[in-house]
């Protein structure tokens, strides 16, 4: 809420206040659609969603689904999107906006935003892009089973040797520096010779 974007939250319990843009919807209305107009046709929409996205990035996907969608929001079906639709279209994008996952991939993401928006902030040379995060994937492993979402409907799932090591791939490719990770491999080089080390009662 910190008009001037001087206060910067990251992390796991960091959130962002969305803007509802069904409060604005007269003014996104007007200003999507030609002068005269009564009506949003295909192509204005397009070019609203594309300006959109980059306005509010954090809706940028919800946004370009209403192209997609556009038959489905057409509720008339008359090739065009009057006042009454483009309300339920922003209303949908509204009720997508969910807080970021608690996630490293969110915080590495934050960070190197938050790097590149101070640099920015003291160079003086204009503010900062909004913060947009980019999801690329989740990846869960349980003993020699692994299942992945790589979004935009690709998945995996394995109980193999190849679901193990895409696990730990990508685990490794994560870390921070040659340390970590040649610890790591310690860990795994001596997981693979004496076996897991578990307490027994």
């Amino acid at each position: 809420g910190v008009s001037d974007g001087s206060v910067y939250a990251l992390g796991d319990c960091a959130t962002v206040e969305y803007p509802q843009l069904l409060a604005r919807v007269g003014e996104l209305f007007d200003a999507a659609h030609a002068e005269g107009a009564q009506a949003i046709t295909r192509d204005e929409l397009a070019e609203f969603v594309r300006i959109g996205a980059a306005k509010y990035p954090a809706a940028a996907s919800h946004l370009q689904t209403l192209v997609r969608d556009f038959d489905h929001f057409d509720v008339d079906a008359n090739g065009t999107i009057d006042r009454g639709e483009f309300g339920a279209m922003l209303r949908y994008v509204d009720s997508k906006h969910t807080a970021l996952p608690a996630l490293a991939q969110v915080a590495a993401q934050e960070g190197i935003y938050l790097g590149r928006a101070l640099n920015t902030l003291a160079a003086g040379t204009g503010p900062a892009l909004p913060f947009s995060y980019h999801h690329r994937g989740t990846l869960a492993y349980l003993g020699r089973a692994a299942a992945a979402d790589f979004g935009d409907g690709h998945a995996y799932k394995g109980s193999n040797l190849a679901a193990k090591y895409l696990w730990r791939s990508t685990y490794w490719s994560q870390q921070v520096s040659l340390r970590t990770r040649f610890l790591l491999m310690t860990d795994w080089v001596k997981e693979l010779l004496f076996g897991r080390d578990i307490s027994r009662f």
